[in-house]
């Protein structure tokens, strides 16, 4: 058989069923339904063409051939894990822009300090203060924040 692994996923799911030692101790570690659990390692035993686990009624036992995968399984699930933290930080580093408009005496100290706290909290973000008596329409998209 020609293996056309595609589904990462179903390593996240193989190693739970593995580490688990059955289907329904990995569902509820997963938070997905225990027949989707089973599904899953049917289709990725149909997938790679190996047998991964004995099943009986005390649960599900690896087989030799998932022994042999369980490195590379966790391989993928740690190269998982680096590609979420750094996304998070690409994300996280991105700089946003809150377009605030306001009446001219709204931008006063009192304000600064308020934008000031925003971001010590809540971290990379530029303000761009607009000052207009105008009635402005938010929902538009022209300004994010209208203080009147």
């Amino acid at each position: 058989m020609n293996s056309v692994f595609q589904n990462w996923s179903d390593v996240r799911v193989f190693l739970a069923v593995l580490r688990a030692g059955s289907t329904l101790a990995a569902s509820k570690e997963l938070g997905m339904a225990q027949p989707t659990v089973a599904r899953r390692i049917e289709a990725l035993e149909h997938t790679l063409g190996v047998t991964l686990f004995e099943r009986n009624t005390q649960g599900f036992r690896p087989t030799p051939d998932a022994q042999a995968l369980v490195w590379s399984a966790e391989a993928i699930e740690q190269a998982a894990k680096v590609l979420d933290m750094k996304a998070g930080r690409l994300a996280s580093a991105k700089c946003r822009t809150i377009r605030i408009t306001a009446v001219v005496d709204a931008f006063n100290p009192r304000l600064s300090a308020i934008l000031e706290g925003f971001v010590e909290s809540y971290g990379n973000v530029n303000f761009e203060l607009i000052p207009s008596d105008d009635t402005i329409d938010i929902s538009g998209g022209d300004v994010d924040v209208a203080i009147r």
